[in-house]
Formats: structure tokens, sequence, C-alpha cells
């Protein structure tokens, strides 16, 4: 089970071009597994700062950013090894970009280095979290917008809204 509480500031610098992202929360995880009595939990506070990008005409945008996390609580077992958890202060770096090819439909592909956990210490890997260790993750995605009537005064015919509030 995971329970995470976070609050985040977007600040626009230009609003055709570039925003800056700021976020900071409390994440609880709760390890569980069938058929096993172990169980651990987990409690990380972490900081995550993206740079937002696009061009004027909202057909591409990009991103890049860094998060840090720290265990502020941990205890128990881990209930796939068997050994009790030691999890590691992470940091992560993340960037990517989007395409709008039609107002509705966007194309994305984000990179992300993960850092958790050292590969020769089994105690700080946690099998559930991003694999467990270090590792470079590749994400592709399609994403389509459904949008309701607009009743404000925004006619904005922007396709991309990255960053823009």
């Amino acid at each position: 089970t995971r329970e995470a509480l976070a609050i985040e500031w977007k600040k626009p610098i230009n609003r055709d071009w570039l925003s800056f992202d700021v976020q900071g929360g409390v994440d609880g995880l709760g390890i569980t597994a069938p058929n096993t009595r172990d169980s651990a939990f987990l409690t990380e506070v972490s900081a995550t700062t993206s740079a937002l990008f696009r061009e004027p005409s909202s057909h591409w945008g990009a991103w890049v950013g860094i998060s840090y996390a720290v265990p502020v609580q941990h205890s128990g077992s881990d209930p796939t090894t068997g050994l009790a958890i030691d999890p590691q202060p992470r940091l992560d770096f993340h960037a990517g970009t989007v395409l709008s090819i039609v107002k509705e439909w966007d194309l994305f592909a984000d990179f992300a280095v993960i850092d958790r956990g050292d590969l020769e210490n089994p105690a700080t890997r946690l099998p559930i979290l991003d694999g467990g260790f270090d590792q470079k993750q590749i994400v592709f995605g399609v994403i389509r917008h459904i949008e309701g009537s607009k009743k404000s005064e925004d006619t904005s015919d922007d396709a991309l809204q990255v960053g823009v509030n």
C-alpha cells in the first residue's frame, strides 16, 4: 500500500516558453506479500524540481528534473527476502519530451535514472520500489485529452499545456 501527501508550486517564467515546478511531500509505503508473515513500512520525505519548456505554437514541450528523498522512518522485514529493510536516500533524474500531433493527442517519451539502494547490499534493495536498485527507465506513451464544455473566458486553442495554468 502507498499513501502520499504532496504540495506543488508552479512558477511561469515566460508563459510561451518556460515554467518551473517544485514539489515536496511525504510518502508512506507498506510492503506485504501473500503467504508470508514478514511485512515492512517505509516513510520518506521528498522534494522534486523540474524545468518545463514549450514552444509558442504549443506542439512541442520538454522537461528536465531532479528528485531527492530521505527515509525518515522504516521498520520490518522485506517479505520477499526476509531481510530487515535498510532504505537509503535516493537521488533521481528525469528528462522527457512531448509532441502534440493534433490538439487531442500527445506522444511522449521520458527517461529516468533511479538511484535506490545498493546492488551489493540486499537490505537496501526494496524489490517493490522501482526495481530495488539503481537503474535506467525509458517510458513511451500516448495521451488522449478529453475535455468537457468550456465555461471560462479562456478560448485558447493551445494543443500542448506543458506547465501552463
